[in-house]
């Protein structure tokens, strides 16, 4: 053994090596009250800097408590936010996991998707890399897109991989009816019945999702120069057109349109007026047969997008989680805590939430 007495001027003026004193070795190290500039430890900070940063401070607190980010790889903000809405759905996100490995290695985006979403649900990290997923898809990373042009490319692959999660949780039919005023027969084309997986809405001088729904569903008239020609009467007559909700999913999107084309300018605008909707909302008196069964439907989750303009701006996802009943908000990496009430309607200024 060794034994190196203590140096007798470390606590008093000794700051580096002395030639004359060799049990001194008071510079290898920054003393316990202070740092040194000099020294072997000198480039400390640049060795561990050189090492990349430091996982430890990208750490959530609970992975079962606190949901996890997924990182902006420049303009990704739109695929994260459809991402953070699928995975906390519990019967998509169950789904998946169910999946049979021989499947998931047959569907390449399937198969990122079961990736990611474990990587959200087990990592201890605060955020998940989501470049292979990105990747996969061959997403341009600098260039953003619709959410809802987005989500229909996904639920379109995963369609094609022969799995029935898309169908079995977002797939609605509707028919579009023409109906002759003269005779009162509907058109050939009345009873085909075509899938739907998200509900698209005008919000354009609306200011609520009852509105919207009913304007969706509403008559239109054909007559003077947009008269329909009706088999049945061999003429052009006046008729009535309108959308008839055949089946409803377990999971309905709602796609409000707030961006509208201006013919002048041949250009894009958002409409940027607030829009109201229940956190209940009731869809039996929307069908157009009567239904026995419960169509009641809990508002789960939000998309906003930030900005005025069309072809810019941030997306960020306002999700419930449905164990806790607590809301959070997804904005790429960072996810905070929003409360029970997030929209605050729970105040008297407001019976319902607003967006």
């Amino acid at each position: 053994m060794i034994h190196k007495p203590l140096c007798q001027q470390q606590e008093t003026t000794c700051r580096v090596n002395t030639r004359d004193n060799p049990n001194c070795f008071c510079s290898l190290a920054p003393p316990p009250n202070g740092t040194r500039k000099s020294g072997l430890w000198q480039k400390t900070s640049e060795i561990i800097q050189s090492l990349g940063p430091d996982l430890s401070s990208n750490r959530r607190h609970s992975p079962q408590s606190t949901p996890a980010g997924l990182t902006n790889l420049g303009a990704t903000c739109y695929a994260n936010s459809i991402l953070q809405c699928l995975y906390m759905n519990s019967p998509f996100r169950n789904a998946v996991f169910s999946l049979e490995l021989d499947i998931l290695n047959q569907h390449p985006v399937l198969d990122q998707i079961a990736r990611l979403f474990a990587q959200l649900s087990a990592s201890e990290r605060s955020s998940v890399d989501s470049e292979s997923f990105v990747k996969t898809l061959e997403l341009d990373n600098e260039v953003q897109q619709d959410t809802h042009e987005f989500l229909t490319l996904l639920l379109s692959l995963l369609e094609r991989s022969g799995v029935s999660i898309v169908q079995d949780l977002f797939r609605g039919s509707v028919s579009h009816v023409t109906t002759c005023s003269e005779c009162g027969r509907d058109s050939e084309a009345s009873s085909k019945v075509e899938d739907f997986y998200a509900v698209e809405l005008n919000v354009k001088g609306i200011k609520s999702l009852d509105e919207s729904l009913s304007d969706y569903l509403s008559l239109e008239h054909l007559d003077g120069d947009n008269q329909y020609f009706c088999g049945s009467c061999d003429a052009r007559v006046d008729a009535t057109r309108c959308i008839k909700l055949r089946t409803l999913p377990p999971v309905i999107t709602f796609q409000l349109k707030r961006c509208v084309f201006l013919p002048k300018t041949t250009a894009k605008k958002k409409i940027t007026s607030s829009f109201s909707f229940p956190r209940v909302l009731d869809m039996r008196s929307r069908l157009a047969e009567c239904c026995e069964s419960e169509l009641t439907y809990e508002l789960s989750a939000v998309l906003i997008h930030k900005g005025s303009a069309v072809n810019s701006g941030h997306y960020v996802a306002h999700i419930k989680d449905e164990k806790t009943g607590l809301w959070w908000k997804f904005d790429d990496e960072e996810v905070s805590k929003l409360g029970a009430h997030p929209f605050n309607e729970g105040s008297s200024s407001s019976s319902t939430p607003k967006c």
